[in-house]
């Protein structure tokens, strides 16, 4: 029987404040040649939930054997003697657990070496909605940030979506710099080489072969003044060469990165020149505006003149400020860009890798893939260059557990329902960021988004904890706040405005839970306790120092994964709406739950005219 490997899965789950063990509670993967005879384990050699403790105990019958894999305590893979234990993830739902996704697993004993993945898939939703979730707010984020980079700079020109992907190369390679850097620092350091052996003139001698007495007798005498006791040797020697195949695949890679980085520096050059250009005619306007102005500030029949001419005057100045930020931001890239093309410089010319010819197919070997940092560099390649094939690049939404995306999807969906009546997003979140192309598209808690149509303003926040009324009273800050709750962290709140007058709020609470751990017929759950502690919280108004005497909250809304049952009902009591959500592409179709949630919705801006 040949060498048996075995990975040994405890499972636990949280619940009542203490993790027992699963239904499973303890999973044993065996791996051998039989089972696996080209080494690949695939992408799915095990697999847990996110909200699931895992640890894993490494058995190998080889002493030598060691697994390297991925764990939520490190970016860098963890490695395991046989014996050694370790905990994938901690269970419940922590800041730096395992998000759903795929982990990599590499397994070397003395006989082979095996390497794949292990899955942690999502909880309360299947894999695919997960997918269409992460894709959703990718493209939808990437697609904002898009549209106010085209507002901000003028950009209307047919090659935007050009300037865009050379933006994209950028920030994919400034994001992997130090990676990249790193690595190939420790490859000059450490490189990979090649052992070979020939005849050499030397002062000693090791293995006299007939070569050598051979030489000796034809040519010792030019180096010897007595041939028959020499000083001088000519005979096989072993010698370390640095011109291997790996090194000339990395030599490519780098000379790969620079032209791209040439290229991207143009770009950015051109960007640069056109927004000097626009802010130098804007200027010229505003000089132009202002003798105007000065003309006929003195002219008492002018007085309206005189006011239209100083808003655009006003207006001017801030477009020509907006211009003077974009071209320190395009500053800030180029410095960046060239910070990364001299580094790579450096390498090629001033080290070893200037005597190496590049002149190869790049094409990994299996000491490629074995050494760690010839592998990511070589992987960063391969990365870059399906950019480049297809002509875009993938900007992977900010990791967060499935809980976080699903409140994130859920806030966009509710901003959406109210694009579609008509309200206008006008300031707020991705709208203040001034480095808007940098931005990785994340909703921080506490962001504000701000909607409007004609005197109606709404604020949606998101995720925000509320004030309690002691710590507001006489701070002239007018806000909802809570007077005796326990709860009071919304995760989405949309406060009504008609003509800066507060009206009142509705509150979208995300759960991502089955519905029995949200309502049920027998007993109150924890999500109730909190729905009764919001429908209590009540307007400060801070200019009259006044507490309403009643609730502000006019709607309450769950909405959670969709699961068996209706996609809505209502408490009886409270009147509470609980919805289910299918998270799908906004953008092509209405999800399971959009009409439910904008029912509720339009139901809240009904009770103010609102609509």
């Amino acid at each position: 029987m040949g060498m048996q490997i075995k990975l040994v899965l405890n499972y636990k789950i949280f619940v009542n404040g203490k993790f027992i063990d699963t239904e499973i509670g303890e999973n044993i993967v065996t791996i051998n040649k039989e089972l696996f005879p080209n080494g690949d384990l695939g992408e799915e050699i095990f697999s847990f939930s996110e909200y699931t403790r895992t640890e894993m105990k490494f058995f190998c019958s080889d002493i030598q054997a060691k697994v390297e894999i991925e764990t939520y305590e490190s970016e860098d893979m963890v490695t395991l003697i046989p014996q050694q234990e370790i905990l994938l993830s901690p269970g419940g739902e922590k800041e730096n657990m395992l998000v759903p996704g795929f982990y990599q697993i590499l397994i070397q004993t003395s006989e082979c070496t095996f390497k794949g993945f292990y899955k942690v898939l999502p909880s309360s939703m299947d894999w695919e909605r997960l997918l269409n979730m992460r894709n959703y707010l990718e493209k939808t984020v990437k697609g904002l940030s898009y549209n106010i980079y085209i507002q901000r700079s003028g950009n209307h020109e047919k090659n935007f979506e050009h300037n865009i992907f050379f933006f994209e190369l950028y920030k994919y390679l400034n994001k992997n710099a130090d990676i990249l850097l790193n690595n190939i620092r420790a490859i000059i350091d450490n490189p990979i080489t090649d052992i070979f052996k020939e005849y050499k003139i030397k002062s000693y001698t090791k293995s006299n072969s007939s070569k050598s007495q051979r030489w000796l007798n034809s040519k010792g005498y030019k180096y010897n003044s007595n041939v028959y006791n020499p000083s001088m040797h000519y005979e096989k020697h072993s010698s370390i060469s640095l011109d291997t195949r790996e090194n000339k695949v990395i030599k490519k890679i780098l000379d790969y990165f620079y032209k791209i980085l040439l290229e991207i520096l143009d770009n950015y050059n051109k960007i640069k020149k056109e927004l000097l250009e626009r802010r130098m005619n804007l200027n010229e306007q505003i000089k132009e505006t202002e003798r105007h102005f000065e003309k006929i500030k003195s002219i008492p029949s002018t007085k309206k003149a005189q006011k239209e001419t100083e808003l655009t005057i006003k207006r001017l100045n801030e477009e020509s400020e907006e211009y003077f930020k974009n071209i320190n931001i395009i500053d800030n890239y180029l410095n960046e860009i060239n910070k990364i093309k001299n580094f790579i410089v450096q390498y090629k010319e001033e080290t070893w890798l200037n005597e190496i010819d590049p002149n190869i197919v790049i094409k990994p070997t299996t000491r490629l893939m074995k050494n760690r940092h010839y592998n990511e560099v070589y992987e960063i390649y391969c990365k870059q260059e399906a950019m480049l094939a297809q002509g875009k690049v993938s900007n992977a939404f900010p990791v967060k557990n499935t809980s976080k995306l699903f409140e994130i999807y859920s806030c966009l969906l509710v901003k959406k329902i109210l694009e579609e009546m008509d309200f206008q997003w006008t300031d707020g979140w991705l709208k203040n960021i001034d480095d808007i192309m940098a931005y990785n598209g994340d909703l921080v808690s506490g962001e504000k988004i701000i909607l409007k149509k004609d005197k109606f303003t709404i604020e949606l926040i998101y995720d925000n904890e509320l004030n309690k009324i002691k710590d507001v009273k006489n701070t002239r800050i007018s806000q909802v706040v809570s007077v005796n709750s326990k709860s009071r962290r919304p995760d989405i709140i949309l406060n009504l405005y008609k003509e800066n007058k507060y009206k009142g709020s509705a509150i979208v609470e995300v759960k991502y839970r089955k519905k029995h751990y949200i309502y049920n017929n027998h007993e109150d759950t924890d999500v109730i306790y909190q729905l009764r502690d919001y429908s209590s919280l009540r307007y400060y108004d801070g200019e009259k120092n006044k507490l309403d005497t009643t609730s502000s909250v006019g709607k309450i809304i769950v909405v959670y994964p969709k699961q068996n049952g209706a996609c809505k009902f209502k408490d009886n009591v409270s009147d509470f709406a609980f919805v289910q959500i299918e998270a799908t592409d906004l953008t092509k179709e209405k999800p399971y739950g959009y009409e439910e949630v904008k029912e509720e919705i339009c139901e809240f801006l009904t009770m103010y005219d609102a609509i």
